[in-house]
């Protein structure tokens, strides 16, 4: 009897990555985890981006950086800001 391999999957990391990508272009707005993971890159990354002019939104009540306040990302234009800072996205 002869053993059928499964097809192997890829890495959970780019799984999620890939997933949060989908969902992310379907307009869906991100936290700073979730985007550093869509982009490849680490959330301190994100933060250094964020502090450089990367596009970004603070959800609910309080429409600007506050305390408990979290940003939000939208993929598409952080995408493109990074193009336009010729940063080479892992997204990619």
């Amino acid at each position: 009897m002869t053993a059928t391999k499964k097809p192997r999957k890829a890495p959970r990391a780019d799984r999620k990555g890939a997933e949060l990508r989908e969902a992310a272009t379907m307009g869906l707005p991100l936290n700073q985890r979730e985007i550093a993971e869509a982009l490849c890159v680490s959330t301190d990354t994100i933060s250094r981006y964020m502090k450089q002019g990367m596009p970004h939104m603070f959800a609910g009540a309080v429409q600007h950086q506050a305390r408990g306040c979290r940003p939000r990302y939208f993929f598409p234009d952080c995408l493109e800001w990074m193009k336009k800072r010729n940063l080479n996205p892992a997204a990619h």
